[in-house]
């Protein structure tokens, strides 16, 4: 049965993504976190004229070498100073930058870089773990948008990356042949079984989400046939990022947790809980909860489970 809920559920990404900006007197933050803020559709209400400059500059250093920080200025600039009119036509252009990690081709105003402060947050706290032979791990990236987690760990043996929404999976398949990763952009959604579902999109992509009232009718799939379908014998790291809907495409992941060929997953969860019912999914298949974040949670697989 396909699972096509509506979730109006707010979850930690729609609020750092629909939120204001988060800068305040004497508070130190980061480029990451400063990515996230300026995607955000009201942060220059309660921003000062220095605290944007300030921002547009602690961003920039991001960019790898002078060209690119110019170019990701100059465009950042664009879409705050122009009329309305031209402004929406320019958010409607992919942007390429060369980030010190990676380079990445992004649409700006639809969110797609809101992950990256949890990314490098999760990364040095562990949650997101980095082996230390990364070019032996395969990892299934579900809810991929434009493949920023699948960047941070491109190095990887294998990675598969799904991703739903064509003008999404058009920049992922983009920046994993920008960048030389290993693997396959699948244009899928995931849930508990194959056949048709319907999406809700956004209009930041980050946001968007299975509904039984969305516009949009995609292909589904299911972990396990994602797995026959590319000759995963085994996944590394699981990562699930499905806005709310983690629990039914596990139920799609059976198959491979009952003959334990997925040893970690990292996975977004929306509420405790949702944290506690996926302990309760995940205990009895051997996984434990190792770390855990205000966004996401790490499991392992015991292995004297």
């Amino acid at each position: 049965m396909l699972v096509c809920a509506v979730d109006k559920s707010e979850t930690p990404k729609r609020r750092l993504a629909l939120s204001a900006s988060p800068f305040r007197e004497g508070r130190e933050i980061d480029a990451g976190e400063l990515m996230s803020s300026l995607l955000a559709p009201n942060w220059r209400q309660l921003m000062t004229v220095r605290q944007q400059l300030g921002s547009f500059a602690h961003l920039c250093k991001e960019a790898d070498g002078i060209r690119n920080k110019v170019a990701l200025g100059a465009y950042l600039a664009s879409t705050r100073i122009l009329p309305a009119q031209l402004k929406q036509r320019v958010s409607r252009r992919n942007v390429c930058v060369g980030f010190r990690e990676f380079e990445l081709e992004f649409r700006l105003s639809r969110g797609e870089l809101t992950p990256y402060a949890q990314i490098q947050t999760d990364i040095a706290r562990g949650i997101i773990p980095i082996p230390e032979r990364p070019d032996n791990w395969v990892i299934m990236d579900c809810g991929a948008n434009i493949g920023l987690f699948s960047l941070f760990l491109k190095n990887a043996g294998y990675i598969i990356a799904i991703e739903p929404i064509d003008e999404c999976h058009e920049r992922l398949s983009h920046n994993f042949a920008r960048n030389g990763v290993r693997g396959v952009a699948v244009r899928k959604a995931l849930s508990d079984d194959c056949g048709r579902i319907r999406m809700h999109l956004d209009a930041l992509t980050v946001l968007s989400t299975v509904s039984e009232c969305g516009q949009l009718e995609v292909e589904a799939t299911t972990i396990d046939a994602v797995a026959r379908e590319y000759s995963a014998s085994h996944i590394d790291l699981l990562k699930l990022d499905v806005e709310g809907h983690e629990l039914q495409v596990l139920r799609g992941a059976r198959g491979m947790l009952q003959e334990r060929r997925i040893h970690r997953i990292y996975t977004e969860y929306t509420s405790p809980a949702v944290l506690q019912s996926l302990d309760d999914s995940l205990r009895p298949f051997g996984f434990t909860r190792v770390r855990v974040s205000e966004f996401n949670a790490l499991y392992e697989l015991l292995a004297d489970a």
